[in-house]
């Protein structure tokens, strides 16, 4: 993880540049490598959760427009919708305590909410079939 990676990801100022998309899926890598290390790094821990909020922060802003130009009540649009406030509900939820177990689940939580919100940052957009007959 770099310095340029944490003050990025917590920095407003950027929240108008294009997203890092390689930066936030090196943040993840390290998050799944954190998680398999034996025996459990808490501070390190820690650490990539910190970065994965603030990469978390500037996707849940740029979805969200994405998020309202799709069908209403589609199942695409309920899943996604499902994805963003899982995302929105994890960012803003505070760790129980900074135990191992506890920063695993968190690292785990975070991570998983940033895959979902990338992955719908970089499909391509949904372009609606005919109207039905």
């Amino acid at each position: 993880m770099t310095p340029h990676h944490f003050a990025a990801a917590n920095d407003p100022s950027t929240h108008d540049l294009a997203l890092d998309i390689t930066g936030m899926t090196d943040t993840i890598r390290c998050a799944h490598r954190a998680l398999a290390a034996r025996p459990p790094q808490t501070q390190e821990m820690l650490l990539v959760a910190h970065l994965l909020r603030g990469h978390l922060a500037l996707l849940l802003a740029e979805v969200l427009p994405r998020l309202n130009t799709m069908d209403r009540g589609t199942t695409r649009w309920d899943q996604h919708k499902a994805d963003y406030d899982a995302a929105r509900h994890t960012l803003h939820t505070t760790p129980a305590d900074d135990r191992p177990g506890a920063a695993a689940l968190r690292l785990r939580e975070l991570a998983h909410a940033c895959e979902q919100l990338l992955a719908l940052h970089t499909a391509p957009p949904h372009k609606p079939g005919p109207a039905p007959r």
